[in-house]
């Protein structure tokens, strides 16, 4: 029986951290290069619409830079595909939770620690992330779509909380075991997890020189 569940964090390019250590050893400087939208990222490079300041004019309404939307599971499972494939950026992170909990724990607070700080870096400022739970294959599909549901909100509202993330900034939803990093070991602990993605930059944000 498992006494410890593990989320973490996942976008194209992969930081490994298995054991608590090495989790632990995740920086802001190593996530921000991670989650930064490089050369051929344009999902998440592209700059958004015009912001006017000029009295009495009403500009459209403002678009995402991005082409990937999470709001459906088609737009879930393309951005599952986007990641993987490194067209959006990426980075893996693990983070602690009890045995059938959704709550921050201490270690989970110490991991969270440095992705807090690397949102908020001037880098990353503008940008939205998609927050992703999953669980690893043991137990029902229903019950593990709940759980992994609030382990990703649960981590949403820490951040936000926390560092002051703006919420519009996360989004959070679960993916149950439909998704599971390790299938070659359905019970795998780094199927546990919560993925971050980095899914462009926020409606109406202006680039800054």
């Amino acid at each position: 029986m498992r006494t410890r569940s593990v989320a973490m964090f996942m976008l194209s390019l992969v930081i490994v951290a298995t054991p608590a250590a090495e989790a632990a050893d995740a920086t802001k400087e190593d996530l921000v290069k991670s989650l930064t939208c490089k050369p051929g990222q344009e999902a998440c490079e592209a700059p958004p619409p015009p912001v006017s300041h000029r009295r009495g004019f009403s500009p459209p309404p403002a678009r995402r830079g991005i082409t990937f939307e999470p709001f459906t599971e088609e737009g879930r499972k393309n951005l599952d595909d986007a990641a993987k494939a490194g067209k959006l950026p990426s980075a893996d992170l693990e983070v602690y939770f009890d045995y059938d909990k959704a709550d921050v724990t201490e270690l989970a607070r110490k991991s969270l620690g440095p992705l807090g700080q690397a949102l908020n870096d001037p880098k990353l400022i503008e940008n939205r992330f998609i927050l992703v739970g999953h669980t690893d294959a043991k137990g029902g599909d229903a019950y593990n779509q709940a759980l992994s549901e609030r382990r990703a909100a649960a981590v949403k509202e820490f951040l936000v909380r926390s560092f002051g993330i703006a919420p519009e900034r996360l989004v959070s939803y679960g993916r149950g075991k439909s998704a599971l990093k390790n299938s070659s070991d359905p019970l795998a602990p780094e199927n546990r997890r919560v993925q971050i993605i980095n899914n462009g930059v926020v409606a109406g944000a202006e680039r800054k020189p």
